[in-house]
């Protein structure tokens, strides 16, 4: 379970376009495991991940 609403995970702010592209590649796998890791749990990670920023909010379940 995640200690905080909303983690926000910056990644080379200054990085060029091209870079930005491999970096939200890499993002994207890690997204993946993670919401791999917390598919078990009672709460749904939302995320998304755009210019070197990697943004996930746990959404707990109603169950």
């Amino acid at each position: 379970m995640l200690h905080s609403p909303v983690l926000l995970l910056k990644v080379l702010q200054t990085a060029t376009r091209d870079q930005h592209h491999e970096i939200n590649k890499a993002l994207a796998k890690i997204t993946f495991y993670i919401r791999s890791f917390f598919h078990s749990s009672k709460s749904f990670i939302s995320t998304s991940c755009s210019c070197g920023s990697l943004f996930l909010r746990e959404i707990p379940s109603k169950a």
